[in-house]
């Protein structure tokens, strides 16, 4: 790094001070440091007299207090603390996006949160108009492009989609599908364009995968996973929602993938589409009342204090974005209700601008959105340590139509002091 330049903490760098210590976090990344005190007021005196970084190192005298700061400075650099040069805007290219190509399916899974095959937004963009749509996407150059649907090899036109994004991507390519429909012609045209595979499984046998995914699912799944490791696909990943129908396997699922050699992915319930008619019934609950004593006592026991705790640093309308079958932009795929519509691809002549200017945030999706993060919330935003509580948006709409909020921030609040003890030097 130039320590040449003024000493400033990024804009979405949060300081939460204790006692004796504090924690400095980046909630554009999740990352996170405890710091002394003395160092966060040092800093935050460099930063007030508009001190450059080698000039708040020359204004410490001792030899191995300015050693240590040195390491400091360079330590929250590479956590990404600082501020300097336009370094706060997100550029496209690290943007994470994903379209749903189809809403078309040729499953019915009982928790699919987007409710697919069940045309709730109408029909399937015209080839033409998808191309468009896919067309300004990969022109952005994002980090990770994703074609996910319903199922993507439902659209008669998914290779010709595929080969118009790789003609002007050539960034990481991800395909999410039930692999059902999978043959060898087609395992092959996606080892060919394809960096990676995420497949939906949702359980270790016929019995436990056709309690959410259907009868006959299991088998077609696993030929089709097959057909896609013989064609060359490097990266597969298998996917697990956790519900009450199949929690009891979730071991047996990480063997499952270790014997077909693909990464293991356990997913929580989203509480949106289908699933959010029967997400109190399937939903993983924890029914032990929080005990505190517990708490502590677990929390010291395992060393808990050593760990960074984790903090709120959602991606969503950051740098993740979710485009549904119609061209409509959503801040993730568990938000994606009308309500928090960001605009549609087809109505927007520069969308590298849009995104990356954040002209989005003039519409009525991205305030309601904006409105139920941390530290806008009401009731919330007052609080020093909200990023501490939640880890995401729909988990908080979801407690507060539970009428829950209240008891979860007392619960978390007792738990994120634990943090501030002086249990062993952290």
């Amino acid at each position: 790094m130039n320590f040449g330049y003024a000493v400033n903490f990024k804009k979405a760098v949060k300081i939460i001070k204790g006692n004796e210590k504090s924690l400095v976090c980046n909630i554009d990344n999740a990352e996170s440091i405890f710091l002394s005190n003395e160092c966060v007021d040092i800093i935050n005196a460099a930063i007030k007299e508009k001190m450059t970084f080698n000039e708040l190192l020359d204004a410490i005298e001792e030899d191995k207090s300015k050693e240590y700061m040195n390491k400091l400075v360079n330590k929250l650099e590479s956590l990404h603390m600082w501020s300097y040069e336009n370094n706060e805007l997100i550029q496209s290219n690290q943007f994470s996006i994903s379209i749903d190509i189809t809403d078309k399916c040729n499953l019915r899974c009982k928790h699919c949160c987007i409710s697919a095959g069940e045309k709730i937004k109408g029909e399937d963009l015209s080839h033409e108009d998808l191309l468009n749509v896919v067309y300004k996407v990969a022109k952005l150059n994002p980090q990770i492009l994703t074609l996910s649907g319903g199922e993507p090899l439902m659209r008669e036109d998914f290779k010709e989609i595929t080969e118009s994004i790789r003609a002007i991507y050539d960034g990481t390519l991800t395909l999410m599908t039930n692999a059902v429909l999978i043959d060898e012609d087609m395992a092959a045209f996606i080892a060919e364009n394809y960096d990676a595979v995420d497949v939906s499984i949702d359980g270790v046998d016929e019995q436990s995968c056709a309690l959410l995914r259907g009868e006959g699912v299991f088998e077609k799944t696993i030929h089709g996973i097959n057909l896609l490791k013989q064609a060359g696909v490097k990266q597969i990943s298998a996917s697990m929602v956790k519900t009450k129908e199949n929690h009891y396997a979730v071991s047996d699922f990480n063997k499952l993938c270790e014997e077909l050699k693909v990464t293991p992915m356990i997913r929580a319930l989203d509480n949106s589409g289908r699933a959010r008619s029967i997400y109190d019934n399937i939903n993983i609950i924890d029914s032990r009342e929080y005990d505190e004593k517990r708490a502590e006592d677990s929390f010291v026991k395992n060393k808990i204090y050593r760990l960074r705790p984790q903090i709120f640093a959602c991606q969503g309308a950051k740098r993740q974005f979710q485009i549904d079958y119609t061209g409509n932009i959503f801040p993730c795929a568990a938000l994606m209700e009308d309500e928090f519509c960001l605009g549609n691809v087809l109505n927007i002549d520069d969308l590298k601008d849009y995104l990356e200017q954040r002209k989005f945030e003039n519409t009525k999706g991205y305030k309601k959105f904006n409105s139920l993060l941390p530290y806008n919330l009401k009731g919330c935003k007052e609080c020093d340590e909200n990023i501490l509580y939640f880890t995401c948006v729909n988990e908080i709409r979801r407690y507060i139509e539970q009428g829950k909020l209240e008891e979860v921030c007392k619960e978390s609040e007792h738990y994120y002091k634990l943090y501030w003890g002086n249990y062993e030097s952290v």
